[in-house]
């Protein structure tokens, strides 16, 4: 899951969730929420285009299954405003690790 604060409205942001190694894609579903307008499922990683994001707090969930035990690393999610890319946030990177 990931979750983004958005301090000011926002018109055609894009999220970028990483998927760690060690894990595939659960049920590709695309839950048609308020905000989401379309998701696409990436070998690395899974992209969400939102047309508008109210200033606010949000949560994106990805669903997974895990495939091979051990301890990962997995890259920062990223968000951006698709045409004006110079506003964009940054999540922290973690380590995972699946038994």
């Amino acid at each position: 899951m990931s979750e983004c604060v958005v301090s000011k409205d926002a018109d055609y942001v894009k999220i970028e969730i990483p998927v760690p190694a060690g894990c595939s894609y659960g049920p590709k579903v695309f839950r048609e929420t308020r905000w989401e307008t379309h998701r696409e499922y990436r070998r690395d990683r899974v992209v969400i285009y939102c047309e508008k994001l109210p200033a606010g707090k949000y949560s994106f969930s990805v669903p997974l299954e895990t495939r091979y035990a051990g301890r990962y690393h997995v890259n920062p999610a990223q968000v951006e405003m698709m045409y004006i890319p110079s506003f964009n946030g940054v999540g922290t990177s973690m380590e995972v690790t699946i038994e």
